[in-house]
């Protein structure tokens, strides 16, 4: 996903190359070598390298550029990165097409947006999410705290209610944290 640059002779042999390696790994099957290169981004993102996470996804766009978790991917590694907000909406738009009905990614989206400050539109994704698994505890915690940052206390405490349901382990280690901080 090299937006606006124009690639080399060279860079197009090396891309064949990687491709032609990665699919050795695995018989052919594109899904699965774009999906094993995605979960090396995702790894990234875990170690707080967003560069590096964006050069597995382009990687695996390589590969196979109709999976939409490689623009979840980007989405997630540029909102890390503190690339402008419509920037990082942009991938998760493009995400949305393939996985509109994915609770997960719904969620992300809203936490993405709720660690931005924009805790009425981080609702709507954290609610999006809720419609699909109303037992979603991310999306839970999300609207616990899109509503506490919007001030709806009614709203914060029917999600509290439901985490304490579903799981009191995660309310108890961040109340842990709170105190401890």
């Amino acid at each position: 996903m090299w937006e606006g640059i124009e690639k080399s002779a060279a860079d197009i042999e090396n891309d064949d190359k990687f491709i032609k390696q990665v699919l050795a790994l695995t018989n052919g099957d594109k899904q699965a070598a774009a999906i094993g290169v995605v979960q090396l981004g995702w790894e990234q993102i875990g170690k707080g390298k967003p560069n590096e996470a964006i050069r597995r996804f382009n990687q695996a766009w390589l590969i196979n550029p109709d999976l939409p978790d490689i623009f979840w991917g980007y989405g997630v590694a540029t909102h890390v990165r503190g690339d402008e907000t419509d920037a990082v909406v942009r991938w998760f738009e493009e995400a949305f097409k393939g996985l509109r009905e994915n609770p997960r990614f719904l969620a992300d989206r809203g936490r993405v947006l709720e660690e931005r400050k924009l805790p009425e539109r981080a609702r709507f994704w954290f609610q999006a999410s809720l419609s699909i698994n109303p037992d979603y505890v991310p999306a839970h915690i999300g609207m616990m705290r899109a509503a506490s940052a919007m001030g709806n206390t009614e709203l914060e405490a029917k999600h509290r209610t439901r985490l304490e349901e579903l799981a009191p382990e995660v309310l108890n280690s961040d109340e842990q944290k709170e105190k401890t901080e």
